[in-house]
């Protein structure tokens, strides 16, 4: 199956924090699954490498990326919840 990670699962998963809950971990480390990052993800840490504080512009990006490619999106950020309603498929990682 085909993912769209959101910039934090991604950092979570390249630095193999143990912030990823057991569904989610599964998910990513199932090497029959694609893994995708968004564009946005990378201006993202671009932003917050030079201390530059994005809005939620970024955010927005990185979910309509996700419902555009029928991606679902895993983030540990719950306001993407809001978006299910729009078409987000979400899978919510509770730290």
């Amino acid at each position: 199956m085909r993912y769209l990670l959101d910039t934090c699962i991604m950092l979570y998963m390249l630095n193999k924090t143990g912030e990823m809950n057991n569904d989610v971990e599964s998910i990513v480390f199932d090497y029959g699954n694609r893994l995708y990052i968004c564009a946005a993800s990378v201006r993202e840490l671009v932003a917050a490498w030079h201390k530059y504080q994005h809005t939620d512009t970024t955010d927005h990006l990185i979910i309509a990326h996700a419902i555009t490619e029928h991606l679902p999106l895993i983030s540990s950020d719950g306001k993407f919840d809001f978006y299910c309603n729009q078409g987000l498929d979400f899978i919510f990682n509770k730290k």
